[in-house]
């Protein structure tokens, strides 16, 4: 599935702060570092079932500033940590498997029985891939690799 890969130290830091996040009941769905206006970010973003509040985003980022700190990670001259936003792009199992039982657009690389994007609810998801179920009762069972694209379906 497209999306945008996190460099060796981004990895690595993801790596070792994946449990201390879920330790706090949430998932770390992506770790960035940015620069904007000659300043450097350390980006944390979070996922739990249901959403992630404020006091999720500063719970994580009361634990993880200090940890950091220890680490001797001093790269960035700010530490955020926030949700990765209704909008954004699924990718990973774990992020899938958190959304289970929602609705999904998806957007496949190829035509599958004449669809190449279509709305659906999200089954399951494993480490293979996703089962989608249509609002007609068809159901797909898709591979990562055949995914361009997921994302939530937001209704106000």
């Amino acid at each position: 599935m497209a999306k945008g890969k996190r460099n060796a130290k981004e990895e690595d830091l993801f790596t070792r702060l994946q449990s201390v996040v879920a330790e706090q009941g949430c998932i770390l769905v992506d770790l960035r570092f940015t620069s904007e206006n000659k300043k450097r970010f350390l980006r944390l973003y979070i996922d739990k079932r249901g959403g992630v509040s404020i006091d999720d985003c500063e719970t994580v980022s009361m634990v993880c500033d200090p940890l950091l700190d220890a680490w001797g990670e001093d790269r960035h001259d700010y530490f955020e940590v926030q949700s990765p936003g209704l909008d954004r792009p699924l990718s990973s199992p774990l992020e899938f498997s958190l959304h289970t039982g929602e609705e999904i657009e998806v957007s496949l690389y190829q035509k599958l029985q004449g669809l190449k994007k279509f709305t659906g609810l999200l089954q399951s998801a494993d480490q293979t891939g996703i089962v989608v179920e249509l609002p007609d009762q068809q159901r797909f069972e898709l591979g990562y690799d055949q995914l361009a694209q997921v994302k939530r379906v937001i209704r106000i």
